[in-house]
């Protein structure tokens, strides 16, 4: 009995100890890590393979590669109280100098998930594509889509340096105005169509008309010369 008792204790000791330190840490190329000693980190660490015997030592990794991810809003308005639909694509990676990770741990941890980052840039970016779209008027907006992008992505960037994060780029995927705008361009180009059709027919006429003159000029003055 009291072998197996002994037997017992050393497993739940050694199964304690296994899980207050860590042994064969593997960093990628694309991570970085910290070092916590007591939930207090002590290092930030780049790729390698790490190990710890020290009691309550832990070690947490995180992605720094790009991330990709599209943000959407089916309705905002212009400057001249149009509704557009307009869809992004956004290009982001955490920062990975020393201050940077720790600012992401010990601040904003939860955004260690990639889901979850993409979650708060994605409501940030909402924000800065209203403000953003509220610049231009809608013709302005279709016309100039890089500057739209650029005034996104900067915006965005104030806001995400907070949270350690990186906008590498924004790209306007679409602009899509409202279907009663739409059905307004429609009415403009059929009767744009419509004036040119009836322009052309009126220049027909006056041809056709100058070709008459012209051939009862020479008609008299054939019969003149004989």
């Amino acid at each position: 009995m009291n072998k197996k008792f002994f037997v017992l204790s050393v497993l739940v000791v050694l199964s304690m100890f296994l899980q207050a330190c860590y042994i064969g840490q593997d960093v990628q190329t694309n991570q970085v890590a910290v070092e916590l000693e007591k939930n207090r980190i002590v290092r930030v660490v780049n790729a390698g393979v790490y190990t710890s015997w020290g009691f309550y030592n832990e070690m947490k990794v995180m992605n720094v590669d790009t991330l990709t991810f599209g943000v959407e809003d089916p309705e905002v308005l212009t400057r001249d109280n149009q509704a557009v639909g307009v869809k992004i694509t956004i290009q982001a990676r955490r920062k990975s100098d020393e201050e940077s990770v720790k600012n992401i741990f010990e601040n904003w941890a939860s955004t260690v998930d990639d889901n979850k980052l993409v979650e708060v840039i994605s409501a940030t970016a909402r924000e800065g594509l209203k403000n953003g779209v509220r610049n231009y008027n809608l013709s302005e907006l279709l016309n100039d889509r890089n500057g739209l992008g650029n005034s996104i992505g900067e915006q965005l960037s104030l806001d995400a340096s907070k949270y350690s994060v990186e906008i590498i780029n924004v790209t306007i995927e679409n602009v899509s105005p409202s279907p009663d705008y739409m059905a307004i361009l429609a009415d403009k180009a059929n009767i744009t169509a419509e004036t040119e059709k009836e322009l052309e027919r009126q220049k027909l006429i006056e041809q056709q008309a100058s070709n008459d003159i012209l051939q009862k000029k020479k008609t008299a003055q054939v019969k003149l010369e004989q």
